[in-house]
């Protein structure tokens, strides 16, 4: 839910900066100032007084945190604890940066699974700002301004945020979440592709179809992916690695929607389509090969967990450790 609160903030902000560019819109004869200088001020100035608030307010250690109840910050401090020290079988001297847990990250396959289904879902996700605008205009019946359209793509992306992510936490399982969304982003996908030429409406319900899978997908993707990897220096290169990916996406999927032509839009959606159907494959596979693997674990011998326990940081590949699903 925190990644969910995170991100769903963006949301939420996305719509408030639609809803200032429909009202900047009208203020050309108000004052002097063009539309992108009140942009500007009016995006930049809030962020001075929060940044003062959030220098006073905002601790650096669970301790010092004024507005959480001191269980919370027992908790708090117990998870930072097992973090980095007895989850991952670390001695508090290797508290530090290890080059072993560099090199798990590039043998440990599991992260490649990850970094495939970051591509088709967070790397198509990361394009759509710069596809959606030239889309919307191409629909016969944007008669309206294109920011009301931007604000109600927002809003499904807020709710499938939130709603998907609050699921996953009260259920405690991630892959299906996951999977159910990519489904319905697939059918978005398909819709633009087939349905574009023939209907405006049709294209744009696909076009939220495809906003509500991806959207709701990301959060839960965050959280599964980081619980998944244990030892904190081959979670935060892992974690890189994630976001380099879904960057390097969003870079390359840009480029097949480089022209507003329809036959080229076409094309873009079905590579957009395909990426994110071999995303929905290898969730599918990532949480089969968790479970086995949580299974295997399970059922160890003594003599077998002694020997993965003795594995110099072990991080995620210590027996006690169990992946979530």
């Amino acid at each position: 839910m925190r990644l969910a609160i995170f991100l769903g903030a963006s949301y939420i902000f996305g719509a408030f900066e639609e809803f200032l560019f429909y009202i900047i819109n009208k203020m050309d004869t108000v004052t002097s100032l063009k539309n992108w200088q009140w942009l500007a001020l009016l995006n930049g100035l809030p962020i001075i007084p929060f940044g003062i608030v959030n220098y006073f307010c905002f601790g650096t250690v669970p301790e010092t945190v004024q507005w959480l109840s001191n269980v919370e910050k027992d908790f708090l401090t117990e998870i930072l604890l097992t973090d980095v020290y007895m989850a991952n079988n670390e001695p508090e001297s290797n508290n530090c940066f290890s080059w072993h847990q560099v090199r798990y990250v590039f043998i440990d396959l599991k992260i490649y699974r990850y970094c495939a289904i970051y591509l088709g879902s967070l790397g198509i996700l990361r394009c759509f700002p710069v596809i959606i605008p030239p889309l919307l205009n191409s629909f016969s019946f944007t008669n309206s301004p294109i920011e009301l359209y931007m604000i109600g793509l927002y809003i499904i992306a807020i709710v499938s945020c939130f709603s998907g992510s609050y699921s996953a936490f009260r259920c405690y399982e991630h892959g299906f979440h996951i999977t159910v969304f990519l489904f319905v982003a697939l059918f978005g996908y398909v819709f633009l592709a087939s349905l574009s030429e023939i209907s405006s409406a049709a294209a744009y319900v696909g076009l939220c179809m495809a906003v509500f899978g991806l959207c709701g997908a990301s959060p839960i993707l965050l959280a599964w992916s980081t619980n998944n990897v244990g030892g904190h220096v081959k979670r935060a290169v892992a974690i890189g690695c994630f976001i380099s990916i879904s960057q390097l996406g969003g870079i390359v999927v840009t480029e097949f929607y480089r022209d507003a032509n329809t036959s080229i839009m076409q094309r873009g959606h079905i590579i957009s389509g395909g990426a994110v159907s071999v995303a929905l494959i290898v969730t599918y596979i990532q949480r089969a090969c968790l479970k086995k693997e949580n299974n295997r674990r399970n059922h160890l011998s003594l003599v077998e967990h002694k020997r993965e326990e003795s594995v110099e940081e072990p991080c995620d590949w210590h027996p006690d450790f169990r992946y979530s699903l």
